[in-house]
């Protein structure tokens, strides 16, 4: 994506702790990680993902631990989901 035109919209950031910050400060702004960087994230939310609305698989345990209740509680990573394959075509996507 060096010289790609990928839109004014986007905005590139070089470390995951750096979009991370950015997702938790701008509202609507989303982020592609890897599952384990981010799940645990007290101040944003990652996205179930699926092919259709009535079968989103979760990266996360339910239920959501809420960023009131964390750091005491951590959202844990959906090892099943993982583990089965049902998860593995989707990145991780963050939204505060």
């Amino acid at each position: 994506m060096d010289e790609e035109n990928i839109g004014f919209h986007v905005k590139l950031v070089s470390t995951t702790t750096s979009a991370l910050g950015e997702v938790a400060t701008n509202k609507g702004m989303i982020f592609f990680a890897s599952a384990p960087e981010v799940v645990g994230q007290c101040q944003i939310k990652t996205l179930p993902l699926g092919y259709s609305a009535d079968e989103l698989i979760s990266p996360h345990l339910e239920p959501y631990v809420t960023p009131s209740q964390c750091p005491q509680k951590r959202n844990q990573i959906n090892r099943q989901a993982f583990h089965t394959g049902d998860y593995t075509n989707f990145p991780c996507v963050c939204y505060k």
